[in-house]
């Protein structure tokens, strides 16, 4: 009982605390990396190359505390590979305590209580009161746990000769652009002339 109230109430908490993560992203967009190209990840341990990357963008990740860097890795790297970014940088990771919840306490097993299994938080004395298997009401006490919030900020980085060769690119289709818009107006004139 005491493992189980533990699981189940831990996966109570990331399902509520948790979801889907996302990036908030700013910045340029580059043409999306293909699945089969990798995306370096830059942090305090392993600093960017000197004259390797361009930053495109930054991007702000927030989740709560029990979140596994894993988790966070991957959210960063698929961001990056959606923008165009060949590496991420980590520049700033932060878990802060943003409050305290109260865990039910079995006090017949010395465990948490499962918290589908609490059925009120009434009881003469404090405390509250849950269903045992057998149906029985049992008296629970609560304890303070902490909980935290992750909050992750990045740079996207592009390789410097990609990222010449898209701005190369951008430059000429933009020059076609206000090209055909030169002579679109120009025929304007005339028809009306």
């Amino acid at each position: 009982m005491k493992k189980t109230g533990k699981l189940l109430l831990a996966g109570w908490l990331a399902g509520l605390l948790s979801g889907c993560l996302s990036v908030d992203y700013v910045g340029q967009k580059l043409p999306a990396l293909p699945e089969n190209e990798s995306v370096a990840f830059y942090d305090e341990a392993t600093p960017v190359p000197p004259d390797t990357y361009h930053s495109i963008g930054r991007g702000l990740l927030e989740c709560n505390g029990s979140t596994p860097s894993g988790e966070i890795k991957t959210a960063l790297i698929d961001k990056a590979r959606a923008v165009g970014a060949n590496a991420v940088q980590v520049v700033e990771f932060k878990r802060t305590k943003v409050g305290a919840m109260a865990v039910p306490q079995d006090n017949t097993a010395g465990g948490p209580v499962s918290m589908i299994d609490a059925v009120s938080d009434q009881r003469v004395g404090g405390g509250g009161v849950y269903i045992d298997t057998f149906g029985n009401p049992v008296a629970y006490d609560t304890q303070m746990e902490d909980i935290y919030e992750i909050t992750v900020k990045a740079l996207f980085l592009v390789k410097l000769d990609r990222y010449d060769e898209v701005m190369a690119e951008w430059k000429e289709a933009q020059a076609k652009f206000l090209e055909m818009q030169s002579q679109a107006l120009e025929e304007a004139r005339q028809k009306q002339q």
